[in-house]
């Protein structure tokens, strides 16, 4: 994709870039997209735009720069925009560059039921990374926990039939294994934990919140996203 970034720009990409590298643990990043069209009230433009992962090396995330950029100009962001009566030419897209968290386990959760509107904390959850979810490619597992009782009021296992993981430093969409598959890829304990930070995160906000989440290979948990819910 041949979009021409300043020298200045490239210069003080490649220098964060390297000065994040030597901080971190893993050996990827992911570039995600941040436009200042998000998240509006009547229009929340989840999955609309490019995110990038994973990315290794200075090639890959230039390359990855570009395409976020460019996500601007889809034709399925620019329906999207038409739909809804807002100017695609006006949006600024920014990008984000992040240590990519190796997930075991990840999903969305909402601090409303997002079909009902109960007011529970629905978590969806998956093997590997969330992308399986939001591109809709699996049937996820769902946990439902009282916001009251801190107690959980549903268990449902999904047909997690596939999995998104990093085979030769590319994402592969992957069988997942048939012991996987009958496992729901979160426990109890992980559920309530989950429940009791998207509490914490929808009184900061003030509003109902659909939150993107992972737990790494190390089963460490990370809140990697918080957006209003747009029902």
């Amino acid at each position: 994709m041949k979009i021409d970034i300043p020298t200045d720009v490239a210069k003080a990409i490649t220098d964060g870039y390297r000065s994040l590298m030597a901080r971190m643990s893993s050996p990827y990043v992911i570039v995600r997209s941040s436009a200042t069209s998000e998240d509006l009230k009547h229009a929340s433009f989840a999955v609309q735009y490019e995110s990038v992962f994973p990315v290794y090396n200075e090639r890959t995330l230039f390359d990855a720069i570009r395409r976020c950029w460019a996500s601007v100009f889809a034709p399925h962001v620019i329906l999207y925009c038409k739909e809804r009566a807002i100017d695609y030419k006006n949006i600024l897209m920014s990008v984000i560059v992040q240590e990519l968290i190796l997930s075991r386990s990840s999903g969305v959760m909402f601090t409303v039921h997002p079909t009902t509107g109960e007011n529970v904390v629905y978590i969806s959850s998956s093997w590997g990374f969330g992308k399986a979810i939001t591109d809709g490619v699996i049937e996820p597992d769902v946990v439902i926990v009282s916001k009251e009782e801190a107690k959980i009021l549903e268990r449902r296992l999904g047909r997690k039939e596939f999995m998104y993981s990093i085979v030769s430093d590319k994402l592969s969409l992957l069988k997942t294994p048939s012991e996987l598959q009958n496992k729901l890829a979160i426990d109890d304990e992980e559920a309530l934990k989950l429940a009791s930070y998207a509490l914490k995160i929808e009184r900061h906000f003030g509003t109902p919140q659909d939150i993107e989440w992972a737990i790494s290979v190390r089963g460490d948990i990370y809140i990697l996203q918080s957006r209003p819910i747009v029902l």
